[in-house]
C-alpha cells in the first residue's frame, strides 16, 4: 500500500492568525490519533500562511480523516476568519 501524502494551507486573515495557528496546534494530537495517519505536522509559511504536512496510510485513511469529528471542528473554528478557503496539495514523492 502506497502513503498518501498532502498539504492543507490555511489563510488565515492577519488578525486571526495566533488565535488560529493556536488552534490548529490544540487540535493536531486528535488528528495524529486517527487511524492511518502517519503525521500531521503544523509549519509557518513567510507570507503568513499555516501549512498542514500530512501523510497517511492510503487514500482510504484520508478520506475516513475527512469526516472524523477533528475536521468538522477545524472547519468550524477557521469560519469567516480566513482570507481564503483552505487549498489542497496532493503530493507525490518522486
Amino acid at each position: 500500500m502506497t502513503n498518501f501524502d498532502l498539504s492543507a494551507i490555511f489563510t488565515p486573515m492577519p488578525e486571526y492568525l495566533d488565535e488560529i495557528r493556536a488552534y490548529l496546534l490544540s487540535i493536531s494530537e486528535e488528528v495524529r490519533n486517527e487511524p492511518g495517519c502517519n503525521f500531521y505536522d503544523l509549519y509557518d509559511e513567510a507570507t503568513g500562511k499555516l501549512v498542514f504536512i500530512e501523510q497517511w496510510a492510503s487514500r482510504e485513511d484520508w478520506l475516513k480523516h475527512n469526516d472524523a469529528p477533528s475536521v468538522a471542528k477545524i472547519t468550524q473554528f477557521v469560519e469567516g476568519k480566513l482570507n481564503a478557503p483552505v487549498e489542497l496539495l496532493l503530493l507525490t514523492k518522486i
